[in-house]
């Protein structure tokens, strides 16, 4: 399937119209069953209730990823549920397949969640994620992954995650698995703009916390596990990461600045007979890039002001790459501005 990555390499543009933005709103439940009357492959939903009216029970996993989705504050605004694709034999594909076959027909999703917590599944899903711009969250309560520390030969699903460095897939571990937290922190993380939050320290409506001794938070610390805990009296999520140590909110960020930037450079081709492999045209792709960065910067505050734009010397280009229409060596340089989740400070008393 085409995307705007071949695009910024200046791919051939045979078609001339602007593209769908990629979304950062929308999350993609992979539901296990669906109702007989569910024909479609996939569908829209805004709240819950519009489950039920399509025939899902309160049981299914899909009523209870998506209840616990609509729940947080803010509210995210649109949920799409896909049940799994069938095969010509009717029988169903696995999830990958079924995360492809729904992709190739509308992929304005960006979060992902999936019903089955299976190890096998979560990790094929997880590697699956890393090589899209998208997220993947997951929950567990198994003992496996609290009771012991990381170790690389580990075989718990918290310590595979992490072995692969993943930085696009993250776990949270909950003894309310089975409610799905998961989908209730993917829920918050699309009801914000896009970078503009972080999900540490948010609170995940209809979750119970659990109590985690220093042991065992250590443990699960250890393999970038997100935990559920009251602290202070307030519900919490530590640390909103993904299993490589990363932020879920700088990630959205990067994959939020790369995606306009793209759309960006491809609005300009959209709109302009052609772009002169010139002075002035490079002219022209800069100042598409910085309007986008100043937005970024100024606007959204989610890139700190002091970025710069590498634009390459029209007389240093080689002729090879002009006739190729082939430009290289453009680069943009900025610092995402992330947030403060923990305060180390010392208290000195004079006296």
């Amino acid at each position: 399937m085409a995307n705007l990555d071949d695009i910024m390499e200046l791919t051939v543009i045979s078609e001339l119209k602007a593209p769908d933005k990629t979304s950062f709103n929308i999350a993609l439940f992979i539901a296990d069953t669906a109702p007989q009357t569910f024909t479609d492959m996939f569908r829209f939903y805004k709240e819950p209730k519009e489950l039920i009216a399509d025939g899902f029970l309160i049981t299914d996993k899909a009523y209870i990823a998506a209840s616990s989705y609509f729940a947080q504050s803010p509210r995210p605004s649109k949920l799409m549920v896909a049940p799994l694709t069938k095969k010509d034999d009717k029988s169903v594909d696995d999830i990958i397949t079924c995360i492809t076959k729904i992709t190739d027909v509308n992929n304005s999703w960006y979060a992902l969640g999936i019903y089955s917590k299976t190890p096998d599944d979560v990790l094929n899903v997880a590697r699956y994620i890393e090589t899209t711009k998208k997220m993947f969250l997951t929950s567990t309560n198994s003992k496996d992954v609290s009771d012991t520390p990381y170790k690389e030969n580990s075989k718990d699903i918290g310590s595979l995650l992490k072995k692969n460095s993943f930085k696009s897939s993250g776990i949270i571990f909950s003894n309310d698995s089975d409610k799905y937290p998961e989908m209730g922190a993917i829920g918050l993380a699309m009801a914000y703009d896009a970078g503009t939050a972080t999900l540490a320290y948010k609170t995940i409506v209809g979750i119970k916390p659990d109590y985690i001794s220093t042991t065992k938070y250590n443990n699960l610390e250890s393999k970038n596990v997100n935990t559920y805990e009251e602290i202070s009296g307030i519900n919490v999520l530590r640390y909103g990461k993904f299993s490589a140590g990363n932020f879920i909110d700088i990630k959205i960020t990067m994959d939020f600045i790369n995606a306009r930037i793209q759309e960006c450079f491809y609005s300009l081709l959209t709109k302009k007979d052609k772009i002169l492999y010139s002075k002035v045209g490079l002219m022209q792709l800069e100042s598409k890039f910085i309007e986008f960065l100043d937005y970024a910067a100024k606007t959204k505050k989610i890139i700190d002001e002091n970025y710069k734009i590498n634009m390459p010397d029209i007389s240093k280009i080689s002729d090879d790459d002009k006739i190729n229409g082939v430009l290289s060596d453009v680069s943009y340089e900025f610092t995402v501005l992330g947030s403060i989740v923990k305060i180390k400070a010392k208290v000195i008393y004079k006296i």
